[in-house]
């Protein structure tokens, strides 16, 4: 009987042990599926991306959008390759670097409370990531992020990259515009007329009818003996011109924008129009040159050599350089051959 008792017992105490171990080799095996998820910032089909929302706290918010005919910002306009190229690339290489000390765990998500930017992935369709971006780590190759809902943040890096990812998560639209003025094909353009105000006699317009041009002065007259080679290599630049930069509010120009239409007199004005009726027109304006600039003849610089303001469609305000604009710039003069002015009849 007492041998019976203690093989009863010894079957309890073996199948409580038992008992204990499954249930802390469970717990302990969910809790690593757990962790799992919440640093799971990695996003290795790329391709199956259609979404991404980043939004800050200042705020400001962007949603890009892949469809047919590329990545449109909020489903409108072009996305500048280059972001959108760098952006996935960093999905699909970010990873888990390190946990984050538990005894810096509170400073980290305050920060991230403050000037933290979300970002939701979708996939498909479907909201696959959504996770938070934080400052970059103490020794700047990595940076704390953490998902929504998750217990505590991580540092997170790219291997064999040295510096931190939060620059590549932002939301001012701005910066993720395709910088490009008109994006036409030559094919497609119907018209353009490029005013000199300062130099009226080289201003000029050109009528596109198929693979037939008429060019008029900047009197209205016909003129004879242009090159169509030329108007040809002009049209071909428009597909590709950009501006170097948006002036935005925050920027000390953004509030002369006013004076600068109502007291300077345009540097140039450059107009194109598809053949369905769309167009585009920038007007640019002087800069003041900075007092150590020097022109051709080592006298003191009245304006910039490099760089003009202008505006696209009368509102939106940029920054342009000569250089980026000099293969749609043509004047009259580099049109004719010889040059020549035929009255209209």
């Amino acid at each position: 009987m007492k041998n019976k008792s203690s093989l009863g017992l010894l079957i309890v105490i073996v199948l409580a042990i038992l008992g204990i171990w499954w249930f802390t080799t469970r717990d302990s095996s969910g809790m690593v599926e757990r962790l799992q998820d919440e640093y799971a910032f990695t996003v290795k089909d790329t391709a199956s991306i259609d979404k991404i929302i980043i939004r800050d706290k200042t705020p400001a918010e962007v949603t890009v959008i892949k469809t047919l005919s590329g990545w449109q910002l909020n489903g409108e306009v072009p996305v500048r390759w280059d972001v959108i190229d760098v952006l996935l690339e960093t999905l699909y290489r970010q990873e888990l670097r390190n946990f984050v000390p538990e005894r810096t765990q509170p400073n980290v998500m305050k920060a991230m409370s403050v000037s933290g930017v979300e970002v939701e992935i979708y996939q498909n369709g479907k909201r696959t990531k959504h996770f938070v971006v934080g400052n970059e780590t103490m020794d700047q190759n990595a940076s704390y992020m953490m998902m929504k809902g998750a217990s505590q943040p991580y540092a997170v890096y790219i291997p064999g990259f040295n510096g931190y990812l939060s620059t590549r998560y932002f939301a001012q639209e701005h910066l993720w515009r395709d910088r490009k003025i008109w994006g036409y094909d030559n094919l497609d353009i119907a018209k353009v007329a490029i005013t000199y105000p300062q130099q009226p006699s080289q201003s000029f317009e050109v009528l596109v009818d198929k693979e037939t041009f008429t060019v008029y002065d900047g009197k209205g007259q016909t003129v004879q003996g242009f090159d169509p080679q030329a108007i040809q290599q002009m049209l071909g630049a428009f597909k590709a011109v950009n501006y170097e930069a948006e002036i935005i509010p925050t920027d000390g120009a953004y509030a002369k924008q006013d004076s600068i239409k109502t007291f300077q007199t345009p540097a140039f004005e450059i107009f194109a129009q598809r053949k369905n009726g769309e167009s585009k027109r920038l007007i640019a304006y002087y800069i003041p040159a900075a007092e150590d600039t020097f022109d051709e003849n080592d006298e003191p610089a009245v304006w910039d050599p490099d760089r003009l303001y202008a505006f696209i469609e009368g509102e939106r305000f940029v920054l342009v350089q000569y250089y980026g604009l000099g293969s749609v710039l043509w004047q009259l003069s580099d049109l004719l051959q010889p040059k020549s002015v035929v009255p209209n009849s």
